[in-house]
């Protein structure tokens, strides 16, 4: 199963590397072509759009990978093409009347939120990406739950550099703005998802007919509470954006929100490969061989998982100083020392998928959406306390605090289904791995920012490798498993 496991984080990690390659492409010219203000409102209609997407899946998402090895083993009393027209037309549906009520909240906004941005536009362009993405994901859920991973890895390729093409044709040449912005995002999404549709309709097919308003019910039943839960971790996640807008105004939130953004590319370049594939995978290992071999596999994953964070954070701190005004423009220079609190904060984020396993497994939604409620209070708390201290540093240290709490909370409260044992001499490795790298190159300077942050890179992964090799027995697993793969590809 790991092994399994490993060969679709291949597949992710490689399409993962290729989408943040388009992302730091179109960063600094997104962050180039708007003011600071006018990012920090970028942001804010994002998290906005965040939250909405959430809201309109009605945690159908959530349902159909947990059914999907129901359905497969027959304990769902439906066949393949009712599951999938199910989730199709059924998301397809929330996301049009979810659209509907989007429009209406974005004429509601305050005008001090928006500015002087076009309000009816933004309100079509809004509109619009909430019904393309909620359909995006009942066309992507089947297939990562069925771990069809190079499927799902071509189509986030394509559709990220569709986006890049649009988006650079379309600030350059037509319209620099918020709102030329998300107009190329609605185009590029909705012309991949079309071909996606296309692509699948051909070897997955669905019919209106098909769909069965029991099995609909029951994923809603299911998913029902999540909805509060994409809600509850959108205040988590992201709820603090409105507070730096309302304490420190649009130009402080430009800053977070260029950090933030920065620091999403290395998780989506390197933790989101291996989320991505655990879902699927525990759920499948709990169906077909119980408890103890989830709880094993769990675990293995949290050591893996812990073996490429800790240094992507620490790598992270020590290369922000250089790496964000090289990409993103000396204006957001001041935003560089919080990039490695919010990284931090994002892999602890990122590995909850795990913690909350013995949750999910048991179908204790509710439980999930009130933990995750009562971290998002927290965290608005901590940083409604800390922003005038600290600024923007307050809102990265409160992620991490939330974050570092949550996961704790729902381990306990899944523990009556599984008890995964951290591997806590892994752990240790790892961040005393991490450590030494994080001060061998911190100091580091090659004369020119981009000399220094390519010497700060190499000597870092090689630092960080050389490290453990020599202290973690996975890791020589993994380098020998590794040669003996290149060999037998050269042969």
């Amino acid at each position: 199963m790991l092994a399994g496991l490993l060969r679709h984080s291949l597949n992710y990690g490689a399409a993962s590397v290729l989408v943040t390659v388009a992302g730091l492409v179109t960063f600094p010219i997104v962050t180039r072509s708007l003011s600071v203000a006018e990012y920090g409102q970028l942001t804010l209609i994002s998290t906005l759009l965040t939250l909405w997407v959430g809201l309109s899946k009605l945690g159908v998402q959530h349902a159909s990978l947990r059914s999907y090895a129901e359905m497969v083993a027959g304990r769902l009393g439906v066949d393949a093409i009712t599951w999938r027209s199910t989730v199709l037309f059924g998301m397809l549906g929330s996301g049009l009347v979810a659209a509907l009520l989007a429009a209406a909240l974005i004429t509601a906004l305050p005008g001090t939120w928006l500015g002087d941005l076009p309000h009816g536009l933004l309100l079509m362009l809004v509109a619009g990406l909430v019904v393309v993405r909620t359909v995006e994901s009942a066309l992507v859920n089947p297939l990562r739950a069925a771990e069809r991973s190079g499927v799902v890895s071509i189509f986030n390729v394509v559709r990220r550099y569709l986006a890049l093409v649009l988006t650079v044709a379309v600030l350059l040449g037509v319209s620099a703005s918020v709102a030329g912005f998300f107009g190329a995002a609605l185009a590029a999404e909705a012309i991949a998802i079309l071909v996606l549709a296309a692509w699948m309709h051909r070897r997955m097919p669905v019919s209106p007919r098909a769909v069965s308003p029991d099995l609909l019910r029951s994923m809603v039943v299911f998913g029902l509470p999540l909805v509060g839960y994409e809600a509850a971790n959108v205040l988590l996640v992201l709820g603090d954006r409105y507070l730096i807008q309302h304490l420190l105004g649009s130009e402080p939130l430009g800053l977070y929100g260029a950090v933030w953004n920065l620091c999403d590319y290395g998780r989506v370049a390197v933790l989101l490969s291996l989320t991505q594939t655990i879902g699927p995978a525990y759920t499948r290992t709990w169906e077909e061989s119980g408890a103890a071999a989830t709880e094993a596999l769990l675990s293995r994953f949290t050591g893996l998982y812990a073996m490429l964070a800790f240094p992507l954070v620490a790598g992270t701190a020590a290369v922000a100083p250089i790496g964000l005004p090289l990409l993103a423009s000396d204006r957001y220079a001041a935003g560089a020392d919080v990039a490695g609190w919010v990284l931090a904060g994002m892999a602890i984020e990122s590995w909850i998928v795990v913690a909350s396993a013995g949750i999910m497994l048991h179908k204790r939604t509710r439980a999930l959406m009130l933990a995750v409620a009562v971290a998002g209070v927290l965290n608005l708390g901590l940083v409604a306390l800390l922003l005038p201290r600290l600024g923007i540093l307050g809102a990265a240290l409160g992620s991490v605090v939330s974050m570092g709490l949550l996961a704790v909370v729902v381990m306990r409260l899944g523990a009556s289904t599984l008890r995964p044992s951290l591997p806590w001499r892994a752990l240790a490795v790892h961040a005393a791995g991490a450590t030494l790298m994080y001060a061998a190159i911190v100091r580091l300077d090659a004369g020119s920012p981009v000399a220094t942050l390519i010497v700060q890179v190499i000597t870092g992964v090689l630092v960080y490798a050389a490290f453990e090799l020599a202290f973690d027995p996975r890791a020589r697993e993994l380098a020998l498993a590794g040669v003996a793969r290149a060999r037998m590809v050269m042969r």
